[in-house]
């Protein structure tokens, strides 16, 4: 009798202690877990004080970038625009050095920003530079006809003329030295030439 009460008491009750703990223990452990993931996002979070400096980072650096940039188109355009007018300078100062070599005569009483001679064709032409307007022009029929640009961008150009006296006394040009300077400032850039005139050696 007092085994079977013992049998009876023993095998009914622990069984649903132990469930009834284990239940209470996992729900307890969910909670805890559940507890300590919100306490890890609120310390790994960003606040708003650290977005809005985030923001003003980005913002210092996004304008600092722009600037940069900017400032390397301008450039690239500056170098641009300088390269195309020494192209062009250059261009020029070709076609005056051919002329000139077969010239016959060249002008020698006028002045040093212009340079008139009758081509190997027979016509008379000016080579003029403006200061004002910073270009060369070229003038067909000895000044009275029409006059073309050539080049724009030019700060200074002169014709400077080596003469010589033949045996009659009469004053004829040996040479003619050209200088170019394209451009104003630290930008500037500098053409030159020398040409003999051939029907003069």
């Amino acid at each position: 009798m007092k085994n079977r009460k013992l049998k009876s008491a023993f095998t009914s009750t622990p069984i649903y202690i132990v469930a009834a703990k284990l239940e209470k223990t996992f729900k307890t452990t969910s909670a805890g877990f559940r507890n300590a993931q919100s306490k890890c996002k609120l310390v790994w979070g960003f606040t708003l004080v650290e977005l809005i400096i985030c923001l003003v980072i980005v913002g210092i650096v996004l304008t600092a970038a722009a600037i940069a940039f900017d400032a390397c188109i301008a450039n690239y355009e500056a170098n641009k625009n300088m390269s195309d007018s020494v192209i062009k300078a250059n261009q020029v100062l070709s076609r005056i050095t051919i002329d000139l070599r077969c010239a016959w005569p060249v002008q020698s009483d006028e002045p040093n920003n212009q340079c008139s001679l009758r081509t190997a064709a027979g016509d008379w032409i000016i080579y003029r530079y403006e200061q004002a307007a910073g270009r060369i022009y070229l003038i067909e029929n000895g000044g009275n006809g029409p006059s073309h640009i050539l080049c724009d961008d030019i700060s200074s150009a002169r014709f400077d003329r080596t003469t010589a006296v033949d045996a009659n006394g009469f004053q004829y040009v040996k040479s003619v030295q050209i200088m170019l300077k394209i451009g104003s400032g630290n930008s500037a850039r500098n053409a030159c030439a020398a040409v003999a005139i051939r029907r003069n050696l």
